[in-house]
């Protein structure tokens, strides 16, 4: 499966070597780019589960097979071939809210919903459109560790911004009465509301 006359080297630790002249993909809980396919490092945060996207040849033969333009994301049109291309996710596909949304549906999304077990032996994460790792939603950059644009840092993990306006009033309003609690309670601590008469 390799190249003639050239020696075929060991799989680099963190790697998944699908064999032939694929370059090694790195597994689930590690991170890496294509510019450099012998080098995977290992996910600072494993808790937060954000490097373990997973896919495997089953899926991204089906992915492939459904994207009949090429462009890496999904159309209705294309996700209704679904039943005659890739039958053995179908169902799956059927049955999952996020795809009934109008609009393309992304690798990623596509990954998400398919759910790929990252414990399987055959799982490994894809590389995104600029050769690195692709990270869990709401994640991005080296080893998964910045929170993407609409999410916020809590502990280790990345969480979706609240997209509704009440909540973040609601938040404000606790927030003022907060303030204000604890302004009455140290004022009658000091005296300071204590009547004159």
């Amino acid at each position: 499966d390799g190249l003639r006359g050239r020696p075929c080297l060991a799989c680099p630790t963190g790697g998944k070597c699908l064999g032939g002249t694929e370059p090694p993909r790195a597994l689930p809980g590690y991170w890496g780019i294509l510019d450099h396919p012998g080098s995977f490092t290992l996910c600072s945060f494993q808790d937060n589960a954000a490097c373990t996207l997973s896919t495997n040849l089953t899926i991204e033969a089906a992915f492939a097979s459904l994207d009949n333009d090429g462009d890496g994301q999904l159309s209705p049109a294309e996700l209704s071939l679904a039943e005659s291309l890739a039958p053995s996710i179908a169902q799956v596909l059927e049955s999952a809210p996020r795809l009934t949304e109008p609009g393309n549906v992304s690798y990623r999304v596509f990954l998400s919903v398919v759910n790929v077990d990252p414990s399987g032996t055959d799982s490994y994460v894809p590389h995104n459109a600029s050769g690195k790792s692709m990270c869990q939603e709401g994640y991005t950059g080296e080893l998964c560790a910045v929170c993407e644009e609409g999410y916020f840092r809590f502990d280790v993990g990345c969480f979706q911004c609240p997209d509704d306006n009440a909540t973040s009033f609601v938040f404000m309003l606790f927030g003022v009465a907060a303030v204000i609690l604890l302004w009455i309670v140290v004022a009658q601590a000091a005296g300071w509301l204590g009547s004159d008469a």
